[in-house]
């Protein structure tokens, strides 16, 4: 059985996530969160923005198959005008804390001469430029950049590291934005429809149940909207 972990699982993809994993037999599924709610599978009340909070779950994820990173803040003002705390906000969780525990769990699997798997959700900001997104779509390429050097020294030792770049979601990471923008970029795309979170997860359930040659991607899920 492979035990999985999941950050962000409070909400919206995070929450689906481990919903979709939770129900098959041969995962063992456990979200990381700031919520305290009740869930279906396990569940740790941690803040990734907490230093002392990272390090507990630096010591969960030792015994973790799988790692996906799904934990994300988002920016949506100008380069110009973006307050420096909030870049390092968004940063610091989409970027630093990834890294850090990758770290320890690459570390861990090592030590333990395991196999794992890592995903990294990130986002079709890497592929085209959005107003109002520089910070969230800067820290999303350095993360795509890290993934795939994960991917290229890792190999070796059997780990393996993707990524998965979701489209635009009706989830709470996209409230902020106006409808006739929703609708443009839903015009854009050439299936007509916005991403869903569905879509997202039975790639990321794909990747684990068929790890096989799978390394270095990145899985673009957003309907053919990045081909304009």
């Amino acid at each position: 059985m492979k035990k999985i972990l999941v950050t962000g699982d409070s909400k919206g993809l995070g929450y689906d996530i481990c919903k979709t994993l939770s129900a098959t037999e041969d995962f063992e599924v456990y979200g990381v969160s700031r919520s305290s709610n009740s869930f279906e599978w396990n569940h740790f009340s941690l803040d990734l923005f907490v230093e002392e909070d990272v390090k507990k779950l630096n010591k969960i994820c030792k015994d973790m198959d799988v790692i996906i990173h799904n934990a994300a803040i988002s920016s949506n003002n100008l380069f110009v005008v973006e307050p420096e705390l909030k870049v390092k906000k968004v940063f610091k969780l989409n970027l630093f804390v990834p890294i850090e525990i990758t770290k320890a769990w690459i570390k861990g699997r090592i030590r333990k001469k395991k196999k794992g798997w890592v995903i990294f959700v990130s986002s079709i900001c890497t592929e085209k430029q959005f107003k109002g997104l520089s910070a969230y779509a800067a820290s999303k390429s350095a993360l795509n950049s890290y993934a795939k050097s994960i991917a290229f020294e890792m190999g070796k030792k059997g780990i393996t590291s993707n990524i998965v770049s979701p489209g635009y979601m009706k989830t709470s990471m996209t409230s902020e934005m106006r409808n006739e923008d929703l609708e443009k970029i839903k015009n854009k795309t050439p299936l007509k429809r916005f991403c869903k979170t569905d879509d997202v997860c039975s790639i990321i359930e794909y990747i684990i149940k068929n790890p096989g040659f799978i390394n270095g991607s990145n899985i673009i899920v957003d309907g053919g909207f990045t081909l304009w």
